[in-house]
């Protein structure tokens, strides 16, 4: 394992990086671009007074107000009185640079919430990596669109809930921000309410787990006292006990009541402004407007739900051609790209990891039920495998057009699972385990790069544009 320096120094160009590939050339694709014409628009009629009608929570667009109002404070930015301006005059930079902030710090977060869960400095810096050159993540940092929000709000919960478990006499405390948290995460979109079920979940199962006696079930007494000295049995009622500091009905309290009570009082601004609609009819509104959305296929980027861990159909945000001159004096076509382009392998590899995963995590759960032994290895994999399912799977309820960057929440579990086995390859003393490691984080990186251009918007020749997009999907 790592040294606390050297990972602090791994940590610290990880996160340079991060914040250079979200703010360099930030404002160079210009006006606003794909669903950049909703989100920090609405966002900026807050600050001029014209009314709107927005079919998600107002969060995000809280947000954009604040950024673009900040923007325009910023001593050394020459801008006119917002008063005195349309949407379309502003300058681009004005409302991303709150969505590369939010994407730089999203790779520390995960470092942290990754330590959390399992306190390995190689698994952690993996992940931080992981989210710093994910694809769609970058792009999603760079340009006004809320879905980065969700996630880092999201992560937030998560991680105050980890840390709850593992406070001394604070658990409550962090419970409570838990609950702000994912208040906050389902008031940017209702898809914020993934990271709820995750943690929903994971509680409910360690609690139905306690009920479950096995060893009076299974064993004869003297299996259970024999059972009941190995240190991997103790684990269930270790964690339990800290559980059970809380009574249940506060759970209920910060995991529903607490949410609950962060989302209406979200509203209240919007409601002030917006006075059209009052609060329940406002969501049936906008209920209503994503019953009558497009339809599945009738955009161009829609994308089935199961299709989002192959990366079959990548979201074009951007697109400009020009004809140039060469240094030979051939006449070439130039393409300026902006794609919301994962990292292929990535993902890929990632997806493998989960499966993986997934399959491991039956295997001890088999042998919980035969053997009454379990370890904390069960634990992670029940964590990682609900947070990743509870934001995929719901997704297939919905018969609307859906896209590729609503995989997000999901995909950094699948990069949680796939850190874990690259950690556990690099410290095995196998040499096969640790070239394959090695290999896989060479290959992510490679692909990081050859793709870079898309994520960027990095003008390529026509050939070397279409020698990237492998597939006729892609494009």
């Amino acid at each position: 394992m790592l040294s606390n320096y050297k990972a602090l120094c791994v940590g610290s160009f990880i996160l340079i990086g991060s914040f250079t590939l979200r703010f360099l050339y930030l404002g160079d694709i210009p006006g606003s671009t794909f669903d950049e014409v909703f989100y920090p628009r609405y966002g900026f009629n807050y600050l001029t007074g014209e009314n709107f009608f927005y079919s998600h929570p107002p969060l995000g667009n809280y947000i954009y107000a604040a950024a673009i109002w900040i923007y325009s404070q910023l001593p050394w930015i020459d801008l006119a009185s917002i008063d005195t301006l349309s949407f379309e005059q502003l300058p681009p930079l004005s409302y991303r640079w709150i969505n590369a902030l939010f994407g730089s710090l999203l790779c520390l977060l995960a470092y942290f919430v990754s330590y959390a869960v399992w306190k390995n400095k190689n698994f952690a810096l993996i992940v931080c990596f992981f989210v710093a050159i994910d694809g769609s993540l970058l792009v999603d940092s760079r340009f006004a669109l809320p879905n980065i929000f969700i996630v880092i709000f999201g992560l937030s919960a998560l991680l105050c809930a980890a840390k709850s478990q593992s406070s001394n006499g604070n658990s409550r405390y962090w419970l409570l921000s838990c609950g702000i948290f994912l208040g906050l995460a389902a008031s940017v979109k209702w898809n914020g309410l993934g990271y709820l079920l995750v943690i929903l979940s994971f509680f409910v199962a360690l609690y139905s787990m306690q009920k479950i006696d096995l060893y009076e079930l299974r064993f004869t007494q003297a299996q259970v006292n024999r059972l009941r000295t190995q240190k991997t049995v103790n684990n269930i009622q270790q964690k339990i006990n800290v559980i059970n500091a809380v009574p249940q009905w506060e759970y209920l309290m910060y995991f529903l009541a607490v949410p609950l009570l962060v989302y209406v009082v979200i509203y209240i601004p919007d409601l002030q402004f917006n006075t059209e609609y009052g609060f329940l009819e406002k969501h049936q509104q906008q209920v209503g407007f994503h019953q009558i959305m497009v339809e599945e296929n009738e955009h161009p980027y829609c994308s089935i739900w199961y299709s989002w861990p192959f990366m079959i159909r990548p979201i074009g945000y951007f697109f400009s051609s020009s004809d140039a001159i060469d240094a030979f004096g051939n006449k070439i076509t130039l393409f300026k790209d902006v794609h919301l382009f994962p990292n292929p392998f990535l993902y890929w590899f990632s997806a493998i990891a989960i499966l993986t995963m997934g399959v491991q995590w039956l295997k001890l759960f088999w042998q919980w039920i035969n053997q009454g032994t379990v370890s904390y290895k069960f634990y992670l994999f029940m964590f990682l495998l609900l947070g990743y399912f509870a934001n995929l799977l719901p997704w297939a309820l919905v018969s609307r057009c859906v896209f590729l960057y609503q995989y997000q929440p999901a995909s950094v579990f699948a990069f949680l699972a796939l850190a874990w086995y690259l950690a556990q390859f690099i410290k095995s003393e196998s040499l096969k385990y640790k070239i394959l490691s090695w290999g896989i984080l060479t290959i992510i990186v490679i692909s990081f790069l050859y793709w870079l251009p898309f994520q960027l918007g990095i003008t390529l020749e026509r050939d070397v544009f279409y020698a990237r997009m492998w597939f006729p999907s892609w494009i």
